[in-house]
C-alpha cells in the first residue's frame, strides 16, 4: 500500500516538496552560498528525478564544510588593500595567503626540496628518527608495500622510544591499507586514526571530505611535506614501472609548527566533528 502511495502524484509531489525543504534547509543553515547553474541543476534534479536526486544530495550534495562570512577589514588585517603586510615576504603574497584562509609567510631556518624519490624517502624517515617528544603524520594514501612497510617500522620504533606518534589516515585513499598491520602499529603504541570513515553519523562531516594531506612533523620544529604519498610508486622505481615524478621538501622552522596546528584540527575533525579555523597564528618564537 506504501509503495502505491509513493507512485502516485501525490506521493510524488510530496517528496518533491519533502526534497525542496531539505535543500533549502541545508543551505541556509549552513549559509552556504554556490553557483547559480549549480543550484538551479539541484532544484530541478530533486523536483524531476526525486527518488535519485534527494539521496544523492543527502550524500554528496552539502558542502564539505560551511566558511564563515568575511569580517569586516579591522586594523592591521593584512587582506585590507594598502595595509603593511604582516609576515615574511611581499604584500600581494601576504594578500593572496589571506585570501586562501592562510597564514602569513613565515621565515624558516632551512628548506631543502628533495631531489628525488630516494632523497626524499630517506629525509622522510631521518625526520622520523629525529622526533624526541612527538611525530605527527598524515597522508591519504598508506601503501602495503616496501615503503609502507619501511614507514611503519619507523613509525612504530618511533612510538617505543617513547615519542607521542599519531598517524592519520585518509579513510578512502587508504581503504586497501590492512587492518592488520594499522592493528600492529598500535600495539607498538601508535595511535592510529581514519579521516571520515565512509560509515559515520551523516550530522558529523560529509563523506565528500576526503584529506589529501602529506606531512610528517617532529617536534612542532622539524616538517615533511609535498606531493607523495607514502606508498612506494611515489619514491621508487620498479619494473616497468617508473616512480611518479613529485614534488617534497622538508623544512626546519615556523612553518613545522603552523603545519602541527593544521594536523591537530585535522586528527579532531577525522570523527566527523569539522570545525573551519581561519587564519592559522604564526607561532609565537622566530628562527
Amino acid at each position: 500500500m506504501t509503495g502505491l502511495v509513493l507512485l502516485s502524484g501525490l506521493g510524488h509531489a510530496m517528496l518533491v516538496v519533502a526534497g525542496l525543504l531539505v535543500y533549502v534547509m541545508f543551505t541556509r543553515i549552513d549559509h552556504q552560498r554556490r553557483h547559480p547553474s549549480a543550484a538551479l541543476a539541484w532544484v530541478l534534479g530533486i523536483v524531476a528525478f526525486p527518488y535519485v536526486a534527494l539521496p544523492l544530495f543527502l550524500l554528496v550534495g552539502s558542502r564539505k564544510f560551511a566558511r564563515p562570512l568575511r569580517e569586516p577589514h579591522r586594523r592591521g588585517d593584512a587582506s585590507a588593500p594598502g595595509t603593511a603586510a604582516v609576515g615574511e615576504g611581499p604584500a600581494w603574497a601576504t594578500h593572496l595567503l589571506a585570501g586562501m584562509d592562510l597564514a602569513p609567510a613565515v621565515r624558516n631556518a632551512h628548506v631543502h626540496f628533495h631531489e628525488d624519490g630516494t632523497d626524499a624517502l630517506q629525509a622522510l624517515l631521518a625526520l622520523i628518527d629525529s622526533a624526541r617528544h612527538s611525530l605527527d603524520v598524515c597522508t591519504f594514501v598508506f601503501g602495503h608495500d616496501a615503503v609502507g612497510e619501511r614507514v611503519a617500522q619507523a613509525l612504530a620504533q618511533c612510538a617505543q622510544r617513547g615519542v607521542a606518534t599519531r598517524l592519520l589516515l585518509d579513510a578512502v585513499g587508504s581503504w586497501r591499507t590492512p587492518a592488520a598491520m594499522l592493528r600492529h602499529l598500535r600495539r607498538q603504541g601508535v595511535q592510529v586514526r581514519r579521516f571520515m570513515p565512509l560509515l559515520h553519523n551523516p550530522m558529523r562531516g560529509r563523506t565528500n571530505l576526503r584529506n589529501h594531506r602529506k606531512v610528517a612533523v617532529a617536534d612542532g620544529a622539524r616538517l615533511w611535506s609535498g606531493g607523495r604519498n607514502l606508498a612506494s610508486e611515489y619514491f621508487m622505481d620498479r619494473p616497468g614501472m617508473p616512480a611518479w615524478r613529485d614534488l617534497s621538501f622538508d623544512v626546519e622552522g615556523p612553518l613545522a609548527a603552523l603545519a602541527q596546528a593544521q594536523f591537530r584540527a585535522d586528527w579532531r575533525a577525522a570523527t566527523g566533528r569539522v570545525r573551519f579555523t581561519r587564519h592559522l597564528p604564526p607561532p609565537r618564537q622566530a628562527l
